[in-house]
């Protein structure tokens, strides 16, 4: 053993025996090892929040204890004041970052230790950031970054069918004081009490009335804030804002103070009391921040080591009169706006007189939520609109007017969702608003009842609902976000097999970070990630045991994938051609089969509208693609999409042969429908076929039968109660093996049916979109696909046909033309509409 190796093991001899023999108080689970040591110094990285007096107690703690991988993050910067109670300061360092100065004290002090600084607001950084965490400790003063950090970390939690991911909880302890008095806790994610659930503990800030101040003061506080707010204005004795670190300044509002409190025969008013009204803090006392430091260190150790259980789960501390301790189990709230996973509901008693003011107030002086600032949207008619937002200045001007309207007024009715973004919270929170109705009961005394609504689940939801709608959206933005991404991990010597594996992780991964509370809500992959090159048409996702297929340039790229939230289904499909640029634009058939399909696209979304019959879509898309010598696919169908079912009855399609032309059946477009438009063009004779390469992806069918083998009743049943009614690929199975020869019998008794992967002939070229349309009373509305880049390609022919150009040159959205033509010079895009609601 080296000489450095032999001082690190008597350094943590202490702890190491600790952590390496078992005791009477260990915890039940825990095995005694030298590993566990190695842990702490070695890997498990801490966050402390805050490095003021109980921070700069934690980091001297952490960091004694073994701890190296410490980060502290704080926004201040060091006073005066500090000085005699945050020990890691020197005079020097005055106005310099809290932060930094407590990193360099602590890394020059204890060699090896590695503390790294953040000096800025913890509302700076996102969930990656915590997320590389094993622990974060808190020594804040202030109950909003309490509550922030609280919903950050409830944010990290992951949800599988309802049941909590272990690996996404991070542990929060946190430490609180003032003066002689403090407290401890340990905030367990998604299993013990959060901060919210205990928000009573935290009551709102003291203010004292003016009447009561100037016209009979009871109290020494009154005494001092009647000098602050009312004498020193007035007199102003150094010509000068009152400064609470100027003892000058301090000393003057003492004397004030002390004559106030004579003539009214008041006692108490001492020069600490005066420092605390006049800064509005409660002195911090250095015996209480290292106590209360003390615990939570110690709880820290516990949690990263095992070694014996974690306090339980809320303590509280003493000292005004001798030392009293008390720890009890806070309980969690059901139904806690943060932690439960239980939808929140308003009830609002009368929504022709409830103003929206009124809602706001109830939000920020109702117990429960204690918000700040809060800013509220909602949606209506499928539109997202903003009803009050007061920390942007220019959206609390336009919208300000909506404040004194009713929530009738503004076009809230029962049911609706209003989205809630507060200061206390990283994430926005969804209420649902309640709205109650005056009934009699047969004595005819009034009485208030809540409105039930009818729970028939037979009825078909439509995007006549604002929440459909909504979901609707938020899949279509999750899917255009991954489609982005997946997009540039085409590049030339790519495997097509990791990009789709790629892909269907990050539809899993951004689903399951939306609607969190509502546990039996699915979502997920409503399409799994498909990857064709050139000649293949479609349905390309090679499972492991089948041949891969490695990207070049020069190669036509077709992605296609979709999500669902709620069974609400999005898709998107988009094509790329590798090693494209500026400078090197694609020629040929390259470019017409591209710019064939893309136009033949548009030309659909024009014509998908209420009213219009599915053939005027199959002959535009017919139209385009000749203008470019090129055809459709043939009996392509695109389908329309309802909960839950990715091919709904009516479909539109694609350059159909004879036979097809009789057999299908033609529909005539309705308003609050919605269709997943497929535009495959092909520089071929548009017919596929199959070929040796085995199918991955497959779809539950309404079929019955009476499986006989037993691996294909395992498999049949672990696909109805994790994919149900959405396609899937064989990937998703944890013995890729079994659920081979599972599918066989499936397949053969129509319970399952496959995707059959296409291809045109070899020298031929296959381009595709597809985007998601919901089919509103005002117009199409797209929710789904990338820009297109037509100066990327240069093709020797154009559309001429005269009919064609005039859809092409229509608006897809008429309501969006109009605003067009009214839109003035300065005007501005929005990222969200905002406008004052009549």
């Amino acid at each position: 053993m080296s000489e450095g190796q032999d001082s690190t093991q008597k350094r943590w001899g202490h702890l190491r025996k600790v952590l390496e023999r078992p005791g009477p108080f260990c915890h039940p689970e825990f095995e005694p090892s030298s590993e566990i040591m190695d842990f702490i110094v070695t890997s498990c990285k801490v966050l402390v929040i805050g490095a003021g007096g109980l921070g700069c107690e934690l980091l001297k703690n952490l960091a004694l204890m073994g701890f190296k991988q410490i980060h502290v993050i704080d926004m201040d910067t060091i006073d005066l004041s500090n000085l005699n109670r945050q020990f890691l300061f020197r005079q020097k360092d005055i106005g310099q970052s809290k932060a930094k100065v407590a990193a360099a004290f602590v890394n020059k002090r204890i060699p090896g230790c590695q503390v790294t600084p953040h000096f800025c607001k913890i509302q700076d950084y996102d969930e990656g950031f915590y997320r590389s965490f094993h622990i974060i400790v808190c020594g804040l003063d202030s109950i909003v970054a309490r509550r922030w950090i609280n919903g950050m970390i409830m944010s990290l939690l992951n949800y599988e069918d309802g049941v909590l991911d272990n690996s996404t909880i991070i542990p929060l302890v946190d430490g609180g004081t003032e003066g002689f008095k403090g407290n401890a806790r340990v905030i367990v994610p998604g299993n013990s009490a959060c901060v919210d659930c205990t928000l009573d503990l935290y009551p709102p800030q003291v203010t004292y009335p003016l009447c009561t101040i100037a016209n009979t003061p009871r109290l020494p506080e009154h005494c001092i804030e009647y000098v602050k707010v009312v004498l020193w204005p007035k007199e102003n004795p150094f010509n000068s804002t009152l400064d609470g670190d100027d003892s000058q300044h301090i000393g003057w509002v003492y004397e004030k103070s002390v004559e106030r409190a004579l003539q009214f025969n008041i006692t108490g008013v001492t020069y600490r009391l005066v420092q605390g009204v006049v800064k509005n803090i409660i002195p911090a006392v250095a015996s209480t921040n290292a106590v209360i430091a003390g615990i939570c260190a110690t709880e820290v150790f516990k949690i990263a080591t095992s070694c014996c259980l974690p306090l339980n789960n809320y303590m509280v501390f003493n000292d005004v009169d001798g030392i009293y301790t008390y720890t009890y189990t806070a309980e969690r709230k059901d139904n806690c706006v943060v932690c439960s996973q239980v939808p929140q509901t308003l009830n609002v008693t009368d929504p022709n007189k409830m103003k929206l003011k009124d809602l706001i107030n109830l939000l920020c002086e109702e117990e429960t939520y204690q918000m700040k600032n809060p800013g509220l949207t909602t949606v209506i008619d499928g539109k997202n609109k903003t009803l009050y937002i007061s920390t942007i200045k220019s959206i609390e001007e336009r919208t300000r007017d909506n404040l004194n309207k009713t929530l009738v007024e503004l076009g809230l009715k029962d049911g609706t969702d209003i989205m809630v973004a507060d200061t206390t919270s990283p994430m926005t929170l969804v209420f649902t608003l309640k709205f109650l109705k005056r009934s009699r009961d047969s004595r005819r005394v009034e009485f208030w009842c809540v409105e039930e609504m009818a729970d028939d689940k037979n009825v078909e939801k439509t995007i006549s609902e604002d929440l459909v709608v909504t979901k609707y959206k938020m899949a279509g933005e999750i899917v255009n976000r991954i489609l982005k991404q997946v997009l540039e991990k085409c590049t030339a010597g790519s495997s097509v097999r990791e990009i789709c594996e790629f892909g269907d992780q990050l539809i899993v991964e951004e689903t399951s970070k939306v609607f969190k509370k509502e546990k039996e809500l699915k979502k997920g992959i409503a399409f799994p990630t498909c990857v064709s090159v050139n000649n293949c048409i479609c349905h390309f996702s090679p499972i492991a045991s089948e041949p891969d297929c490695i990207l070049k340039d020069g190669d036509m790229v077709k992605v296609d994938l979709g999500a669902h939230i709620d069974g609400f289904i999005a898709v998107v499909a988009h094509t790329i051609i590798l090693g494209v640029s500026s400078e090197k634009k694609a020629v040929g058939r390259q470019a017409d089969v591209i710019l064939a399909a893309h136009y033949a696209s548009e030309a659909a979304l024009r014509l998908l509208k209420p009213g219009n019959e599915t053939y005027t879509v199959t002959d535009a898309v017919q139209r385009v693609a000749e203008s470019f010598n090129c055809k459709p696919v043939e009996g392509m169908l695109s389908h329309q999409l309802k909960q839950f079912k990715i091919d709904g009855e009516k479909t539109i399609i694609q350059n159909p042969n004879e036979a097809q032309k009789k057999e299908h059946e033609k529909f005539e477009l309705d308003k609050h429908e919605v269709y997943a438009m497929d535009v495959l063009i092909s520089t071929g004779e548009g017919v596929g076929k199959e070929r040796d390469n085995r199918v991955s992806i497959y779809k539950k069918t309404d079929e019955t039968y009476q499986l006989k083998l037993k691996a294909s009743r395992m498999f049949y049943t672990e696909v109805r109660t994790k994919h149900g009614s959405m396609p899937f690929n064989l990937r998703g199975f944890q013995d890729e093996t079994k659920a081979k020869m599972g599918v066989v019998e499936c397949v053969k008794n129509k319970l399952i049916e496959p995707f059959q992967v296409l291809y045109e002939k070899p020298s031929e070229l296959v381009a595709h979109f597809k985007f998601t349309v919901l089919l509103m009373p005002n117009g199409p509305h797209k929710i789904t696909g990338l820009p297109f880049d037509h100066e990327l390609y240069k093709s020797e022919h154009s559309i001429s046909d005269p009919q064609v150009q005039s859809i092409l040159k229509s608006s897809a959205n008429p309501k969006a033309a109009k605003k067009k033509k009214k839109k003035t010079e300065s005007e501005v895009e929005q990222p969200m509409e905002v406008e004052a609601v009549a």
